[in-house]
């Protein structure tokens, strides 16, 4: 691949942080090899965040595991002014809090470590104090609305209740930066997805700098009509994921090398 070419541009922000034959050994061989703009924009939006972000900082983590973005919250944590935690993963959270969780998706292997992530941190992380639950993620007949953290055996949360959408819509309204990643809950399912919904819609009328990333925001931001709003939509959800958690980004060591 190298013999082909006299300049290396790599514009490939989603497999920054795998070192592949493509993005790491192409630029081991070919000088100069540098960034491409669309890199390059990726490059400058996380760094702000990094670096010295508008304050307050929020980050707004959903999803359905704690373990992909367990690392941010703990490298970002002296950072970030207020974490909002919603979909899945938010009930490890409530079970390490105590809180019963019915047969709503728990990382068992990773308890512990929200516990220890409450005792350390709990001062910035709000988590759901109100649910939308069902019987199971495909019957929205048995949808209901549970009045506090707790969720009764035989139901599963499957969205942020109303309570939670408010104190979350109006965590974003001063803020200065977000980074959005993860749903507040099965979206897909119109019974589930008023939580994601007005949570994103509150995200892009906050006048915050806003940067989204992961296959599923963008794609709530695509059917809730806010991605022309958002100041940038990441073209790698795993890769910003591991640039905030200060995991080794390869692709880009290389071009900093060269």
């Amino acid at each position: 691949m190298a013999a082909l070419a006299e300049v290396f541009v790599d514009d490939a922000f989603g497999t920054a942080h795998r070192k592949h034959a493509s993005n790491y050994g192409v630029a081991e061989l070919v000088k100069p090899a540098v960034a491409g703009y669309l890199l390059a924009k990726e490059i400058q939006y996380f760094d702000k965040l990094l670096r010295d972000p508008p304050r307050p900082l929020v980050f707004v983590l959903g999803g359905a595991k704690l373990s992909t973005k367990l690392g941010v919250v703990k490298n970002m944590a002296e950072r970030v002014d207020h974490f909002l935690l919603g979909g899945g993963m938010a009930y490890t959270f409530l079970k390490a809090q105590g809180h019963a969780v019915g047969s709503s998706l728990v990382e068992e292997d990773f308890v512990v470590e929200a516990a220890e992530a409450l005792a350390a941190y709990g001062g910035k992380i709000e988590l759901p104090n109100d649910h939308i639950v069902a019987a199971a993620p495909d019957d929205p007949s048995s949808a209901e609305t549970a009045h506090g953290a707790d969720i009764a055996e035989g139901y599963m949360g499957v969205d942020i209740g109303p309570a939670t959408i408010h104190r979350f819509t109006a965590g974003t309204l001063n803020a200065g930066a977000i980074f959005w990643n993860g749903p507040m809950g099965i979206f897909e399912v119109a019974a589930f997805s008023d939580g994601t919904r007005e949570v994103a819609e509150a995200i892009a009328e906050s006048g915050a700098v806003t940067v989204a990333g992961g296959g599923e925001t963008v794609q709530a931001a695509r059917k809730f009509n806010v991605a022309d709003r958002l100041s940038h939509i990441s073209t790698g959800g795993g890769a910003s994921l591991k640039y905030l958690e200060g995991a080794s980004m390869a692709a880009l060591e290389i071009l900093d090398r060269k």
